[in-house]
């Protein structure tokens, strides 16, 4: 009996037939835009390159380093020592050269900061509020930049996969669009409008 309802019941195999072309629907557009849109770093990186105006911030960020230190020398000569060598070995720089031995001489924060994430990097930067002293590293310095942009593509993954996946999902529909033509026999239809 549950095998012949699409045969009893037109409506049924309407309904039946709506459902798997949407299953079959959601599955393409999961092969085809989807998982290519999150896997695609070589095609999300080129889309990133190509439009990268549509991905600037509202605010300036900061992206550098606040550096608390025990005296104004340490923090002059931390400062001094940054400028040598590349922003991604600041840190570990920090760690094995101030602070190898029993006190550390240096506290340090490094990232890339908006307004309002950071209250030294806002009253330093930003030229915000005054910010309170860390009390065992009184002095506070920083080192880095102020941009109005992402750098990387990374840095905007989230709205930079909804933007492609939209630029995909587009070209994927022109792409099927012009692949089968839709003709509409005038004829025909006028017999199916005069109901």
């Amino acid at each position: 009996e549950n095998s012949r309802l699409e045969l009893k019941h037109p409506e049924f195999r309407v309904l039946v037939q709506g459902y798997r072309d949407s299953m079959l629907l959601a599955k393409i557009t999961d092969l085809e835009i989807e998982q290519g849109s999150m896997a695609d770093e070589a095609g999300l990186k080129a889309y990133f390159e190509a439009h990268r105006s549509e991905f600037h911030w509202d605010e300036p960020r900061y992206r550098g380093i606040v550096l608390h230190c025990t005296t104004k020398r340490v923090a002059k000569q931390v400062r001094k020592f940054l400028k040598q060598i590349p922003e991604e070995e600041w840190m570990d720089a920090i760690r094995l050269t101030f602070n190898a031995g029993d006190t550390p001489k240096v506290r340090a924060e490094q990232g890339l900061f908006a307004p309002g994430d950071n209250a030294y990097v806002d009253e330093l930067v930003f030229k915000g509020k005054n910010a309170t002293p860390v009390l065992s590293f009184p002095f506070t310095a920083v080192q880095g930049r102020k941009q109005k942009g992402p750098d990387s593509w990374q840095e905007v993954r989230e709205p930079l996969v909804t933007a492609y996946r939209n630029y995909l999902e587009t070209h994927w529909v022109a792409k099927l669009r012009t692949a089968g033509k839709v003709e509409i026999d005038q004829e025909v239809l006028k017999t199916v409008n005069n109901h």
